[in-house]
Order: C-alpha cells, then sequence, then structure tokens
C-alpha cells in the first residue's frame, strides 16, 4: 500500500512541477523570424540595376517591419533576419499570418518582387532556400508560384514573384 502511495505522490509532485514550470513559460520572451536573411540580384532583361533601392516589408500580427536598402554595381542586394521579439506566447488557435514583401519603388508606385503570406513561427524551408540567392528580372511579368504544403491534404501555398524561384510545382 505504501508503494502505491508513493508512487500517486510522485506522479502528482512530476506533474505540478511541470505545470508550475509551464506557466512560467507563458512569460518568456519568444522570437518569431518573420524573414531569414536575404541575398539578392535585380536586374532588367540582362542588365543589372546599380544604385536601385530595395524595400522589405515583413509582418506579423499588427506588427510591422520596414527596412531599405540599395543595390552594388553589380545590381546585388542584402536584407539581414526581421526577428519579431514578444513576451506572450501567440494562441495556438489564433490565426497569425507573417507576411513579406520586396519592392522597388517606380513612379511613386510599389514594384512588388515577391509577396508572400503565411501561418508560420519561423520562414518555411522554400523560403529560405529561395532567398539564399533571389534573381530578379524588373521587366518580367509577375507569376504565381505554387509550393507543396507539408500539412497533409492541405492546399499548395502560393508566392507571387517576377525573381527565378526553385523547388516549386508549378508557375502560372
Amino acid at each position: 500500500m505504501n508503494l502505491v502511495k508513493l508512487t500517486l505522490v510522485s506522479f502528482s509532485l512530476t506533474i505540478s512541477m511541470s505545470s508550475y514550470s509551464n506557466m512560467f513559460d507563458f512569460f518568456k520572451r519568444n522570437d518569431y523570424i518573420l524573414s531569414p536573411r536575404i541575398s539578392g540580384n535585380i536586374y532588367k532583361d540582362a542588365s543589372p540595376q546599380s544604385n536601385y533601392n530595395i524595400y522589405l516589408e515583413a509582418s506579423f500580427l499588427k506588427i510591422r517591419y520596414e527596412y531599405a536598402t540599395r543595390t552594388d554595381e553589380r545590381g546585388n542586394f542584402d536584407f539581414d533576419e526581421v526577428v519579431h521579439s514578444t513576451w506572450i506566447k501567440t494562441n495556438p488557435l489564433n490565426q497569425t499570418y507573417s507576411y513579406i514583401g520586396i519592392y522597388t519603388i517606380n513612379n511613386n508606385k510599389k514594384n512588388y518582387i515577391w509577396q508572400s503570406q503565411f501561418d508560420y513561427e519561423k520562414p518555411l524551408d522554400f523560403i529560405v532556400e529561395n532567398f539564399k540567392l533571389l534573381k530578379c528580372n524588373l521587366n518580367s511579368p509577375e507569376y504565381k508560384f505554387y509550393f507543396e504544403n507539408s500539412v497533409p491534404d492541405g492546399v499548395d501555398l502560393m508566392v507571387l514573384s517576377k525573381c527565378e524561384l526553385s523547388g516549386y510545382k508549378t508557375k502560372e
């Protein structure tokens, strides 16, 4: 009988201690990677676009981050990783979306070269892979790129882009 009581007390203590530690996890800082590091090249047809302004907007819930950079003489540009930090963990029942938009401005109008909006707490693998070296032709039409969803029976994931992307299922 004592062995049963000892086991129950031990089990109860284990459950309460794990609940206690999880309670404090609610207040720990949570980092959400909105955009991985981006390296890219901007050109028109075969000509690199030097000293061209490139803009990145990344958002999560109602939080928006905006950055700007310029291309070098070969049309290359870079953005550092964008991380959103919060003390409150998002509720898994909420539909939280991370948005990434990369664009230029021509005649006071945004000219997007990448737009995506997905439900994630860190960028999906195909985003990370494609952002390692984006090659974007500003004279290209905008295409819909569909990537396979890792969720069983989930719809394919779509990116709008003027860049040469890899790993997609279909392109329209």
